[in-house]
């Protein structure tokens, strides 16, 4: 019994004597400019919620949205490159919109105006599409940086929001 009580003291005295040293304060490294992620920016809303879409040829068309995104860093311009189908070989976006720093900015959120695709069903027949928002703070200015054309800047982030598209050849649109 008392080697137990001698031990429970050892130790008491131990963790007394260890826990301190690591509530001393820790010098801190200066970071690089622009070397640290700043807010990322992410998307809140989009239309349609679907993800899976399944259409025929004669429907015409689809607007596919991205109605708002947060990001709380005001000085920050956000940039939306759209995608159809993206692979090596057809790495370009379709279209791009850029919302500028404090556009629409309240309370880190922007509700960009005409940030829409569409997409035009009679070009495709019996195909499957993948159309893709990316959404980012700042794009790496090399277009070739992998992945081509959506890679962020040093410091920035990217995130995305896509849907896929079964387009059938009816003529006809089918409810």
């Amino acid at each position: 019994m008392k080697a137990r009580a001698l031990l429970a003291a050892g130790l008491l005295i131990a963790a007394g004597l260890v826990l301190p040293a690591c509530l001393v304060p820790q010098p801190l490294v200066p970071e690089e400019e622009g070397s640290g992620l700043d807010d990322p920016p992410r998307i809140l809303g989009r239309a349609p919620d679907a993800s899976v879409i399944r259409t025929q040829r004669g429907c015409g068309k689809q607007k596919l949205e991205v109605l708002s995104v947060e990001d709380m860093d005001e000085e920050d311009p956000i940039e939306i490159r759209w995608f159809v189908n993206y692979q090596q070989g057809n790495t370009a976006p379709v279209r791009r919109k850029e919302i500028p720093s404090g556009f629409g900015f309240q309370e880190g959120i922007r509700t960009p105006p005409g940030d829409a695709f569409e997409v035009f069903f009679n070009q495709y027949e019996d195909q499957v599409l993948v159309v893709e928002a990316v959404v980012s703070d700042g794009f790496d200015a090399d277009a070739a940086r992998e992945p081509a054309n959506r890679a962020p800047a040093k410091g920035k982030a990217v995130t995305q929001s896509s849907w896929t598209i079964f387009v059938e050849s009816a003529q006809e649109c089918l409810p």
